[in-house]
Order: structure tokens, then sequence, then C-alpha cells
């Protein structure tokens, strides 16, 4: 936190820190990404006088912001890099939406991959060459649980598992053709 009270997003580079704010805006950094001399840095940061997140990326330390915070609130959680594309995933709620969506972003440009009408919850993406790979948690009952789902650039989004019990993904790695989802399940409510 800055001296002014205000989260600052940071990243360390061989233990030293370097903050990728001036400490006037709330920031945080969720995600990085480095290829060759280039650091991509994720997460969201609030101006002054505004409550609402824009999802941002710190391309070795310069701030470019995804969204508008005049008509969004968005966080972006998580970068990759595919050849010359970068990959941004996060969640995004337009400020009339009750909700959030499950968002990437590639080059800057925004596409949804949920429906307003499911909670947003932790994301991942990764890259393996040309290819890649998202993963998001999306609430499915009133209970708040959540079922995870993935998918490449091609195709429709797949569910990791059609348990009952509250799965969490929390992070998606590719080998050649095979996928791994590291998360956690919980059956708190004895429901198997």
């Amino acid at each position: 936190m800055s001296t002014s009270g205000k989260y600052t997003a940071m990243l360390w580079k061989n233990n030293l820190p370097n903050s990728l704010s001036d400490g006037s805006e709330d920031s945080m950094a969720n995600g990085v990404a480095v290829v060759g001399a280039d650091v991509y840095v994720v997460g969201q940061r609030k101006l002054p006088n505004n409550d609402n997140w824009i999802a941002t990326l710190w391309k070795n330390g310069e701030p470019i912001s995804l969204s508008d915070p005049n008509t969004t609130n968005a966080r972006a959680y998580d970068v990759t890099v595919a050849g010359t594309d970068l990959y941004v995933i996060g969640d995004s709620r337009i400020l009339s939406d009750l909700s959030s969506r499950h968002v990437y972003w590639k080059n800057g440009e925004l596409s949804y991959l949920s429906n307003n009408e499911v909670g947003s919850g932790n994301q991942s993406i990764t890259s393996s060459g040309n290819r890649v790979y998202m993963m998001w948690c999306g609430a499915y009952n009133s209970f708040g649980d959540s079922r995870v789902y993935y998918k490449g650039l091609v195709g429709s989004a797949k569910l990791l598992t059609d348990s009952p019990d509250d799965t969490r993904g929390e992070d998606i790695k590719v080998n050649g053709t095979d996928i791994y989802i590291a998360g956690w399940i919980s059956n708190s409510r004895n429901n198997l």
C-alpha cells in the first residue's frame, strides 16, 4: 500500500520491487508474461474520483487501458503471448448489469466468453506455440458454487466436470495435446 493508502501494483524482478503506479490511484497486478525484452503485466487500476476498475496491461511499465471506466467495471487476471498476438483474460461488467462476464482481449480487442447470467470467478490463460487455451469458473446455483470451463480459441467451451460440488480452477497449462488444469473441489454440503 502506498503512503496515500492506495493499493499499488507491483512487479518484482530478481527480488527487486518495481512499482507500476505512482501510488495516487488504486492498482493491482495479477499476471505476468515475458517475451524477449518485453515484460507484460496485467491487472486493474482506478482513476481518482472513479470507483470502477479499469482492466490494465502494463507493457514495460507503461499502462494501457483495456476498458473504459465510464461504461464498465473490468479486471485483467492473466496474460500470454502466442506468436505476435497478446491475449489477456479477465472479467467485465457493463455498469447497468448485475453480474460480470468472462472476457478476453486479443491485441486489445474485447471478446466475451460467457453471458452476464453467470457470475465470474478464477481465470487463467496459456499458450503453446500459436495455440491459446483459457480456463474460467462460473457460478451455477444460488449457493454460489462454481464449475470450471475451458476452451481454445476455436470451438465451444467445455465443462471440466459435471459434479454438483463447488469446483474451482486456478491455472491452466498445455503440453503437446495434453491440457492440465489445477484447482480444487469442495463437497461441503455432502451432496455426492
